[in-house]
């Protein structure tokens, strides 16, 4: 088969992929943990595979893939665990033994060459392994192995075998997050450092140090923390070190072209929000995210939805919506159809089934619904979910409303704002590697009335629950104010745009129309038979 349409077939089961080298085990890229938290990019797989088609294919083990993989190097590995029990499961043939794919359980990593178990090996976060019809240096083909396409946790036994004491284990690692005295401060940030430097940037893992260094008695001095996490990292990144790739280092010859296409056209401008009045201050452009906020009922989601609408019918854009509070989804869907229709779902003169019908088709193209298991509505799970729907459905935006109704694991050793400025570095760099717009709602604090007005004001970034990151990292802050005394006009806060070429700060101002949840520019008349509150 041709290894491009091979790993595009594997993405499209789920799995994330890397190129290896030509039959050889060892990745050809000169760093590959991205593809730990993101999948590739289908421009990323023609550019490995349909330019070079004799690279080998590896699938990503861990979350990213949703499998933990025990590799049996021997048969003799292999008759030892199903001695034992082991389930079937999606096999693949090995020159020497077998892969075995199974659920992805958290914790699980990676290992190798254990003397409790010998000829089997682990590869979970953090891991790879070949995949199926990749040529090993000795020539055989990795080869699908029977029927099953089950993926079951791993046996009971195994799973006692992995979490035993071992002679490198000293200390729970659960009881080392706790904090530690003089003496055992050293060697446990090392073990620490060793899982952090697996999936967190270096600056990353120095957050983690020094929230954790907060729990000492006595804490380790600055230089102390540094010096042991950057030999951690080293030790861990080292491959890479000695393999720097061109792209590493930015050259003025590297940046001419863009620069003379700049020079020639300007900045790419913002897309049209569909209304002139905000337009003039905020535009919508990707490998970017925006922060809408607003005091509960002022509208927040509901110009939200008005956005989507516009940015259908003016741009064709694809959507993918975490709108948790929003259900059940199908009250959902007909507030969008009073939008594109602009009739009433339920009040006379309705809409009618024709139109309906019409419109229906319009959102099963570019309107698609992010619904996490219950257990999973965290951060990971809704970026995983829309990193498929941008390589199958090809979306260019996605929005979470709201972030105050996600499950937030947030880590004992973090503080909120801590765990909040990563969120937001992980969104940001999620839009700018998938070439999407997010939007992300987030609900202020309890606000208080002013005196002499009576009325609340307006809430800005730095009133969102938690952290002033939502003010520095956020590169566009909306705020949603309605007037209860003034019925009918929503005014729109522009408060932070970073690039002008998109907009700048101020206040537009539009007509709501509260029957069909749509909004107009000042200037237009209401539809005849509907009066705006």
């Amino acid at each position: 088969m041709i290894p491009l349409a091979l790993a595009r077939e594997y993405v499209a089961r789920g799995f994330s992929v890397i190129p290896l080298r030509e039959r050889d085990k060892r990745p050809a890229l000169p760093a590959w943990k991205p593809f730990q938290t993101r999948y590739p990019t289908d421009a990323e797989l023609v550019e490995w595979f349909g330019k070079n088609p004799k690279l080998n294919i590896g699938i990503v083990t861990g979350k990213i893939s949703g499998v933990t993989v025990v590799d049996f190097d021997s048969d003799k590995a292999w008759e030892y665990a199903t001695s034992r029990g082991f389930p079937e499961s999606l096999t693949v043939k090995t020159a020497k033994g077998r892969h075995c794919y199974m659920a992805y359980e958290p914790g699980m990593g990676n290992f190798q060459k254990r003397d409790d178990l010998p000829g089997i090996d682990l590869r979970g976060d953090g891991g790879y392994v070949v995949a199926p019809f990749s040529i090993h240096p000795s020539g055989f083909k990795y080869i699908w192995l029977g029927e099953c396409g089950a993926r079951p946790f791993l046996p009971d036994w195994l799973k006692i075998n992995l979490t035993a004491p071992t002679a490198q284990t000293k200390a729970p690692i659960e009881q080392i997050w706790k904090g530690q005295s003089e003496g055992n401060r050293d060697n446990s940030l090392a073990r620490l450092a060793g899982v952090w430097v697996k999936s967190l940037s270096f600056e990353d893992c120095m957050v983690q140090g020094r929230a954790w260094n907060k729990l000492n008695n006595p804490p380790l001095d600055e230089f102390s923390i540094q010096k042991t996490i950057n030999s951690i990292w080293n030790k861990e990144h080292k491959h890479t070190d000695a393999e720097l790739s061109e792209n590493e280092i930015v050259t003025i010859e590297n940046l001419l072209p863009a620069f003379e296409q700049l020079y020639e056209h300007g900045d790419t401008k913002g897309l049209s929000t569909g209304w002139n009045e905000v337009d003039q201050f905020y535009t919508i452009r990707k490998k970017e995210w925006t922060l809408l906020t607003g005091i509960p009922g002022h509208g927040k989601t509901t110009f939200m939805d008005a956005v989507i609408v516009n940015t259908v019918n003016l741009h064709q854009w694809r959507w993918g919506i975490f709108s948790a509070e929003n259900v059940p989804f199908e009250r959902h869907y007909a507030a969008y159809l009073e939008k594109f229709i602009r009739k009433s779902f339920s009040r006379e003169p309705r809409m009618t089934m024709p139109e309906i019908v019409r419109e229906t088709t319009r959102i099963r193209e570019h309107m698609f619904f992010i619904n996490p298991n219950e257990n999973y509505f965290t951060l990971d799970r809704v970026l995983k979910i829309s990193s498929d729907l941008i390589i199958k459905r090809q979306v260019d935006a996605i929005v979470i409303d709201p972030w105050n109704e996600m499950d937030h694991q947030r880590p004992a050793t973090l503080s909120e704002t801590e765990y909040i400025s990563q969120s937001l570095t992980k969104l940001r760099r999620f839009a700018r590697q998938s070439n999407v717009h997010i939007f992300m709602i987030a609900h202020p604090t309890k606000l208080v009335k002013d005196r002499n007005t009576g009325k609340y004001p307006v809430p800005t970034p730095y009133d969102v629950s938690g952290s002033a990151a939502w003010r520095n990292k956020a590169d566009n802050c909306l705020s949603i104010w309605y007037d209860y005394e003034r019925p009918g006009e929503t005014e729109i806060h522009i408060q932070k745009v970073r690039f002008k070429e998109v907009g700048h700060p101020g206040t537009a101002k539009l007509t709501f129309n509260s029957i069909l949840g749509t909004f107009d520019e000042p200037q237009l008349n209401v539809r005849e038979g509907y009066q705006v509150p």
